[in-house]
């Protein structure tokens, strides 16, 4: 069948998703690449899947927690990721892409690899789009919710929709002028010019099929969205990790099963190097209300914990959400869009505590949900979330609503919808090549 290059730079949440349809790819007999960071070549080569490192390396140890710092600020965080980790690498990352797109029949491409489309384009494959999140999608339909733009939809409330539409193209216009490296590619190659920005004009707009691998319960398929766009449910990447948990998950599951539901505390792959005292207030949280409490705190062995926390906390640095978040009380968590989509998929009530990126827009599209409820990282202290806690344990309307969107997500294709889809594309896509050449 086809060989199938996947192209993508960042987390693991902008890993697992793929991870998860190249798995279900391989079952249809496709052959499947995935290209990215160093850091992230043993797991797909355990996977059995095609490894192929491309830059940017991963910061070292010693200057992880810093660049942590400054990526997961709320209000400059995502540019800063461009500007700093994204775009030094470029080059090299454009290079490296070449020869594996050459040998690729499709290509599917991260944001941040969008070159390896540049590269399909002057190559005449086809390419597609794989946007995690509903906030990538930038509608103006249903406005976007950052870190420094929490509340668009109150401009709404002067002069209509029209504040809110020339504020967004504004926005647009100003964070295009981070991206015009890629332009510069793109003209190196000699493709032809484009008008707009690199990934919200050529990226969404240009691309075979835009794979949308998120539920409807986070956010519903807009006007203004790409025609080509197949929207497939969460692509859940499921795994019991042994390098980060060893002999654990027996000790988790007597945990779980020792006593009432306990609250899920957790921060994400990258929040958690920003902690702070989270966990520390979390247990004092849980603790308030008489709950027992698992903490997920991540590799750091540097995060501060609650020392003596007693049987009632369990703390360990990671444990599969599908397995724990169904047994638990209350999910909380840090709005990464795979970690979301983990908590509607086990049907319990979210406490969404967002930190940057996409965070704030899935921490407001929970809400509207009406599945949980929402307190900024940076303002979580025990004080403020206890009574938010002791809603979301009493609320049955919230409680319900939380079943429902379970349902709602179990009901969806997720990584194998976005399998066959691609698969169908392409197998179009070979009938019409032979077409044309008789």
């Amino acid at each position: 069948m086809a060989s199938i290059l996947f192209a993508t730079i960042g987390s693991l949440g902008d890993l697992h998703p793929l991870m998860a349809i190249g798995r279900e790819l391989q079952k249809l007999g496709h052959a499947v690449t995935i290209a990215t960071s160093d850091q992230h070549g043993p797991r797909i080569i355990e996977n059995g899947l095609n490894f192929a490192e491309i830059p940017p390396k991963f910061p070292d140890e010693q200057n992880y927690n810093r660049l942590m710092e400054r990526w997961m600020d709320p209000k400059h965080g995502s540019d800063r990721v461009v500007r700093e980790f994204v775009i030094p690498a470029l080059p090299g990352t454009h290079k490296a892409l070449q020869p594996l797109v050459a040998t690729a029949d499709l290509v599917i491409t991260h944001p941040f690899t969008v070159s390896a489309a540049y590269w399909a384009e002057s190559m005449d494959k086809p390419w597609m789009a794989i946007p995690f999140a509903p906030l990538m999608f930038i509608s103006e339909a249903e406005p976007p919710v950052v870190g420094n733009f929490l509340h668009p939809e109150r401009l709404q409330w002067f002069g209509g929709p029209y504040p809110l539409r020339w504020l967004l193209r504004l926005a647009k216009w100003a964070n295009g002028l981070g991206w015009k490296e890629f332009t510069k590619i793109r003209s190196k190659m000699g493709l032809p010019k484009l008008q707009g920005h690199p990934f919200l004009d050529y990226y969404m707009k240009n691309s075979s099929m835009v794979i949308a691998p998120f539920s409807r319960v986070l956010g519903q398929p807009q006007p203004d969205w790409p025609a080509q766009t197949c929207q497939t449910g969460f692509a859940f990447y499921d795994r019991n990790d042994t390098e980060l948990h060893g002999d654990q998950p027996d000790h988790i599951e007597e945990f779980m099963a020792s006593g009432t539901p306990p609250i899920v505390f957790s921060l994400g792959s990258t929040g958690v190097y920003t902690a702070g005292d989270f966990y520390i207030q979390a247990w004092e949280s849980a603790k308030r209300l008489g709950q027992r409490a698992l903490l997920l705190v991540g590799p750091d062995k540097n995060v501060p914990i609650p020392q003596n926390a007693g049987p009632d906390c369990l703390i360990v640095p990671y444990a599969p959400h599908v397995r724990v978040f169904p047994k638990s009380s209350v999910v909380v968590h840090h709005g990464g869009v795979n970690t979301t989509g983990q908590a509607f998929r086990s049907g319990r009530p979210q406490l969404v505590v967002p930190l940057a990126h996409d965070q704030f827009d899935n921490a407001v599209r929970v809400e509207r949900a009406r599945c949980g409820l929402s307190l900024p990282k940076s303002r979580f202290t025990a004080d403020r979330a206890v009574p938010l806690l002791k809603a979301l344990l009493s609320d049955a309307s919230i409680q319900a609503k939380a079943k429902s969107a379970a349902e709602t997500v179990a009901s969806e294709p997720g990584a194998a919808g976005a399998a066959q889809a691609i698969d169908q594309f392409y197998r179009r896509y070979q009938d019409s090549e032979k077409s044309r050449t008789r």
